[in-house]
């Protein structure tokens, strides 16, 4: 006789907590990063041919906190202290470029998490985030226009300009969307993602 064969132990077929939920939230925001990135690249491009077609009054990012303004054919490239004494005149600055990335993660985050499993607090706590993060890009967005100077008056020398309203409520939408990232990131961890 042979002899008896043990018999096999049981396997538990446990699915990891993170589970395909994890992964389709990095992937999609993964994703939202890459489509940031080629927007901002894309209004730079467009900024670029509509100044070198019209050249008048129109500014634009084209690295961290380097602007160029061209008014008549002649373009200007500045950094954060200005350029041939014309002041800070940039409009929309790297800060606001890097919010607009973290503002699609943040999305990114709550179209991942629109799940069974996500509880009301995680969403509430994602789209308030993303909220936070709209509001104050938009006013920085409009402080950004309105607190401009005129290339002409700085020239002349009728009144300074140094840094605008504007230059503020960027650094503080980056720092929204940097912390609205973060809880977003705990709270999609801590619903079990």
């Amino acid at each position: 006789m042979s002899a008896p064969v043990p018999p096999r132990p049981i396997q538990m077929n446990v699915e990891s907590p993170k589970g395909n939920g994890g992964r389709g939230l990095y992937l999609i925001a993964g994703g939202a990063v890459l489509l940031g990135l080629v927007l901002s690249i894309a209004g730079s491009a467009l900024a670029s041919w509509y100044t070198a077609s019209y050249g008048d009054g129109f500014s634009f990012e084209i690295g961290p906190f380097v602007g160029k303004y061209c008014e008549y054919g002649y373009c200007v490239t500045q950094g954060i202290e200005g350029a041939s004494g014309y002041g800070n005149y940039q409009g929309l600055r790297a800060s606001a470029i890097i919010a607009d990335l973290l503002g699609f993660i943040i999305l990114g985050a709550i179209f991942a998490n629109l799940q069974p499993i996500a509880s009301k607090t995680t969403k509430l706590v994602l789209l308030g985030s993303s909220a936070a993060f709209a509001f104050f890009l938009l006013l920085a967005v409009i402080l950004g226009a309105v607190f401009k100077s005129n290339l002409n008056d700085l020239v002349a020398g009728t009144y300074s300009f140094t840094f605008g309203a504007g230059w503020y409520v960027e650094i503080f939408a980056f720092i929204v969307a940097l912390g609205g990232a973060a809880v977003s990131f705990l709270a999609v961890r801590a619903d079990g993602f």
